[in-house]
């Protein structure tokens, strides 16, 4: 390089915000068409499905295949190493943030996922090819570089969704919602103050307006079921009352037992008493539910009996544990993300294969090439980088969409504001702190050569991103039919998310420069 000048604080304002432009115009409109009705109501979900099932593995493909060459290999274990620590660190905050911050019921582990997950794609591509495209770097070779190591970060990303199943977090809203009722329960320290907050720390602090009205439902149950239950001894008394009369001391016992035996016969067995159970019958919790009685030391006995105990109705250890391998592994090979990243890690390490999408280097042994003199099956890769482009602004336009779709409670106490703010803190305050330090320290302990500046920067930049896109995109595909999805609680995390991060990265790209030179 000719000049290792760093850019003045007006430029960095600048390049910093040419690739914000980059995002929020697509988003905009996104944004804006939701508003104006133009987009119907399924439009954002089957935008997720194209983009997940087609434009992301073209993009994750064409990303990967030339990215991982023998001069970027080194720098292969530090990106990981850091990439892992900038997706547990969050994730821990965020179980502390959940504790102390109110969560909606529906989204405790939507929060989580989206603490745990930044945007590496658009976003820091956009920033670091900006500013390394510029002095104080080589602007001749220092972008591709970049975004070479950037591609590495993406690779850790999906790694982490599909192979290692990361992206099942975000199901469990979905699959195993919160018990509302035993929620309450906690809250109004019925198992004592150590498990209400040990709740909390696992499952999350509840939204306020949520436990009431779970009170509400919960006394409801309450005296409705107290009102059957006087109806029902009313009814009972006035039965006996009448067969029997009032002048008899024993007889109307005996008609009562009579005409309760009438009853049960009618009912399956079952009394009067049990089906319409009086308030004393209630569970001591409130919950509004008889107690169940337990099932006779017989009946178990036939039950169990009942059951196969042969060991040849049981299947091997051997086939149980392929079994189980299988139902890990399957939604790796069932996943089209998952199917294109592993296949451009095969194609992009081994030369040979690698020579017949891309170009080798010069002096390689084997360099086949079609009649038009490119790779014979480069018109593979470039369809995938042609379609892998419509990814990031497909992304972005639903990202917008869902943004149009939130509508602002009344009051808006009910937005999860002190949870959007913490994991704005998280991600863009504290992680930004903390990886900074990070890769000064693997300087100082020799891992990342301080002649890499590239690399430096990069791994600086990716610490400060919001939340990715992509959680909006299978918070939408996860939800099933006719169930709310989380896509607008993300959402209105992202708004404040953006705001912050126009400044914060700023500040860090300064500090990272000044740091570097």
């Amino acid at each position: 390089m000719s000049s290792t000048e760093i850019p003045d604080v007006g430029t960095l304002v600048f390049l910093s915000f040419k690739p914000l432009v980059r995002v929020l115009v697509p988003a905009g409109v996104g944004f804006a068409l939701q508003r104006a009705g133009v987009l119907p109501g399924d439009a954002t979900r089957s935008s997720s499905v194209l983009l997940v099932n087609f434009f992301l593995p073209c993009l994750l493909f064409s990303k990967i295949v030339p990215a991982f060459t023998p001069d970027n290999v080194p720098a292969i274990g530090p990106i990981i190493l850091v990439a892992f620590f900038y997706q547990a660190l969050p994730f821990v905050l965020g179980f502390f943030a959940r504790a102390i911050t109110p969560t909606p019921r529906r989204f405790r582990w939507g929060v989580i996922s989206s603490c745990m997950y930044g945007n590496w794609g658009d976003l820091p591509s956009a920033v670091v090819l900006s500013i390394t495209s510029t002095r104080p770097f080589n602007p001749s070779t220092d972008g591709d570089l970049a975004l070479a190591y950037v591609a590495i970060f993406i690779l850790v990303t999906y790694i982490s969704y599909f192979p290692l199943q990361g992206i099942r977090i975000l199901q469990i809203d979905y699959r195993r919602p919160v018990d509302a009722a035993l929620e309450l329960r906690y809250e109004e320290g019925e198992f004592g103050t150590v498990r209400k907050y040990l709740n909390r720390l696992l499952r999350g602090m509840p939204m306020a307006h949520e436990l009431e009205e779970e009170r509400e439902r919960r006394d409801k149950r309450e005296d409705k079921l107290d009102k059957e239950g006087r109806a029902a001894r009313e009814d009972d008394v006035g039965g006996d009352e009448r067969a029997v009369g009032l002048d008899s001391p024993v007889r109307p016992r005996m008609a009562t037992c009579a005409t309760q035996t009438g009853r049960e016969a009618d009912d399956g067995g079952i009394s009067p008493a049990l089906l319409a159970p009086p308030a004393r019958h209630l569970d001591q919790y409130g919950t509004g539910f008889p107690i169940l009685e337990p099932v006779p030391s017989d009946v178990a006995r036939s039950h169990h009996s009942a059951a196969p105990t042969s060991p040849s109705m049981h299947p091997r250890a051997g086939v149980r544990i392929a079994h189980g391998i299988w139902v890990l592994i399957r939604p790796i090979f069932q996943s089209p993300p998952c199917v294109a990243l592993l296949s451009a890690l095969i194609i992009s390490l081994v030369p040979s294969l690698r020579a017949l999408f891309v170009p080798p280097k010069d002096g390689a042994s084997f360099h086949p090439t079609a009649p038009d003199g490119d790779p014979p099956l480069a018109v593979l890769y470039d369809t995938a980088k042609f379609v892998g482009g419509a990814s990031i602004p497909t992304g972005l336009v639903v990202l917008g969409a869902s943004m149009g779709k939130l509508q602002v409670p009344r009051p808006i106490g009910r937005l999860p504001l002190a949870s959007i703010v913490s994991m704005s803190a998280i991600r863009l305050v504290i992680q930004p702190i903390v990886g900074f330090y990070l890769v000064r320290a693997l300087v100082r302990c020799g891992m990342v050569s301080a002649d890499n500046k590239v690399l430096r920067f990069v791994m600086v930049t990716l610490s400060c991103v919001p939340t990715a896109t992509l959680q909006v995109t299978y918070s939408i595909l996860f939800a099933p039919p006719g169930q709310p999805n989380n896509s607008e609680l993300v959402a209105a995390h992202l708004i404040l998310q953006y705001i912050v991060w126009a400044f914060s990265s700023v500040i860090l790209t300064a500090f990272s420069l000044n740091d570097i030179f």
